[in-house]
């Protein structure tokens, strides 16, 4: 009898060993389903917060290439506003070469008329001196 009272006791010992182990392991089990648990929430927040970089990337370059392709036209259409300024200034320095020689014509004409004006003046006088003579 002490000794089924010692292998009841064994055996009682023993089931409380095995319980403490399962509790053991029970808990070591929640700790590392806990821990995976935080990890993969922490993966699913950096994940979020990569997706939303990335889209908050892809929009700024959506913008930026807008903005490229904006400034693309305005340079295309100040190319074409200066060649046809360049264009306007060839034809307006043509014209102003045009009437600095014109001016320069009529200078020189000026010149001339003056000379012939003063030559007949000349002559005039000369005539109606000649004439005061001859009365």
């Amino acid at each position: 009898e002490a000794e089924m009272s010692k292998l009841k006791r064994d055996l009682e010992e023993a089931r409380i060993q095995g319980e403490q182990q399962v509790a053991a392991m029970r808990k070591k089990q929640n700790d590392s389903i806990n821990e995976v648990t935080d990890q993969l929430d922490q993966a699913t927040k950096a994940k979020s917060k990569l997706e939303k970089e990335k889209a908050d990337f892809k929009a700024e370059c959506d913008d930026l290439q807008g903005q490229v392709a904006h400034l693309a036209k305005q340079k295309m259409s100040a190319e074409k506003n200066c060649k046809t300024l360049e264009s306007q200034l060839g034809d307006l320095q043509a014209r102003l070469d045009d009437a600095t020689r014109q001016g320069a014509d009529v200078g020189s004409q000026k010149a001339r008329l003056a000379q012939e004006s003063t030559e007949l003046q000349r002559q005039l006088e000369e005539a109606e001196s000649q004439i005061g003579q001859l009365t």
